[in-house]
């Protein structure tokens, strides 16, 4: 399958989105409200979100759709959400042509608002979904910095296409980005990109304009001959990054220059073309969960330039899991000829971006990481020690033990339990996934005895 089509539809639906977003930039009141978690959402999310989930209705009436907002508020607030549909109910492209495919003026406000409620999918490894941000860096968006409309297809939670529309960033792909991008932007002459990527086809960027598309052409991020002078991007918010690790990592880098700070998937976007070079997103909770409509648009688009995006073990990013990238902690995103080099300089910063110490270590999955890649504090972790971290994440995790049907047993019926006794906790599945070879597992006893020890040992740590 090609998925031209579906790459088209997104393209023009993001820029129909953004014709909306850039006139609510442009006033000085955008009509702000804030979520159950304090972040802020505009008129501007709620009326591009209705816009481009009505172009996936019309084109791809099947496919789930994952979005940021949903329409309660405005069900509450009657006088905020007559303020939308005024502002919703006059956008649409100078090309009719194009503004018909994608469905052309919603018919009522009641239509607007439950179109706006169609982004309720909670995702998942199974069929077509389209992760959708109407609004990504609403922060950046209020203060009159970067921002981006970003739409992406997942299909059995691979990212297949992905459509990003930049109204501030200028539209000539060899400028470069200075830390003044992050702030007093506008959409006038020179600015305004849209960025889209199939996969296995290649990344392209094309201006936005209020009718039809542009002519596009491709994209590729630049080659790093001396990671030194790389310039990396990192977000505005000190809640969404750890900018101290950040500076860390750059520093062990050897780069001495500044970062540059924007938000959104404009960070993605900047260098996926050249005008960046390595975008970190350091965790700053260990609990935190990546949603997955802030990443999937600008996770293809990369990989399509050259680039790869991982977490910060250095695994690729899963959207197969749900609403987020629950398998994932951070993001770290670079040319491939240097990524391996960049997640190195990570790697010494995990303990501290885990809250970890060397003693009193918690039994989860990433200490259990940090102790299979052999990462600081664990570099040279003896087989003995490591092998009891191993048993204590499987004897301790009662909710495993549970599921098991075992929560009884004694430690004599423990020796004898089997590795693939446990498969149904997601957690103690994610830490036998950090071994290479499973099937000597599935043969090995949860917990070891001396007998059994020295001939377990030979298979579980031979790859070492």
């Amino acid at each position: 399958m090609s998925y031209e089509r579906e790459r088209y539809i997104a393209e023009l639906a993001v820029q129909r989105a953004t014709i909306l977003t850039q006139k609510v930039f442009n006033e000085k009141a955008k009509g702000t409200v804030s979520k159950d978690d304090k972040s802020p959402v505009t008129i501007g999310d709620f009326g591009a979100q209705a816009l481009i989930i009505q172009a996936i209705r019309k084109n791809f009436p099947n496919d789930e759709i994952v979005a940021e907002e949903e329409a309660s508020t405005l069900r509450e607030d009657k006088a905020l959400s007559a303020e939308i549909w005024r502002l919703v109910k006059d956008i649409k492209l100078d090309d009719a042509e194009s503004n018909e495919v994608l469905g052309g003026t919603l018919p009522s406000e009641e239509a607007m608002l439950d179109i706006i409620d169609e982004g309720k999918s909670a995702g998942g490894a199974k069929g077509r979904i389209w992760a959708l941000d109407p609004i990504d860096g609403t922060k950046g968006f209020l203060r009159g910095g970067q921002y981006a409309v970003c739409l992406g297809l997942l299909e059995d939670g691979d990212v297949k296409v992905g459509a990003i529309g930049c109204p501030n960033l200028p539209v000539d792909d060899a400028a470069t980005i200075s830390s003044s991008i992050g702030v007093d932007q506008n959409s006038g002459a020179g600015n305004g990109v849209l960025f889209s990527a199939i996969k296995g086809l290649g990344s392209a960027t094309r201006p936005l304009t209020t009718g039809a598309l542009a002519e596009s052409k491709p994209i590729s991020m630049r080659p790093v001959p001396d990671i030194s002078q790389a310039v990396f991007c990192e977000g505005v918010e000190a809640g969404h990054s750890s900018q101290g690790d950040n500076a860390a990592v750059a520093q062990r880098l050897g780069i001495t220059n500044p970062s540059v700070r924007l938000d959104s998937q404009a960070k993605y976007c900047s260098i996926a073309r050249g005008a960046g070079d390595i975008y970190l997103r350091l965790p700053v909770k260990k609990d935190y969960q990546e949603k997955i409509w802030d990443h999937a648009a600008g996770d293809l688009i990369v990989r399509e330039a050259g680039g790869q995006v991982t977490d910060i073990y250095g695994q690729t990013l899963d959207f197969s899991k749900g609403r987020t990238l629950a398998a994932n902690k951070g993001v770290v995103a670079a040319p491939k000829a240097i990524q391996s080099e960049v997640i190195g300089a990570v790697k010494h910063r995990l303990p501290n971006l885990l809250g970890l110490q060397s003693d009193g270590l918690p039994v989860d999955e990433d200490t259990l990481a940090l102790v299979r890649f052999r990462f600081p504090p664990f570099l040279n972790l003896s087989r003995e020690p490591c092998h009891r971290l191993y048993l204590r994440a499987l004897q301790k995790n009662a909710r495993g033990l549970r599921s098991a049907g075992c929560h009884a047993l004694g430690d004599a019926q423990l020796d004898r339990m089997r590795v693939s006794h446990f498969e149904r906790d997601e957690l103690l599945t994610r830490v036998l996934r950090l071994f290479s070879d499973r099937r000597w597992l599935d043969s090995s006893p949860v917990t070891n005895t001396n007998q059994t020890q020295d001939a377990d040992m030979a298979f579980r740590y031979s790859h070492y």
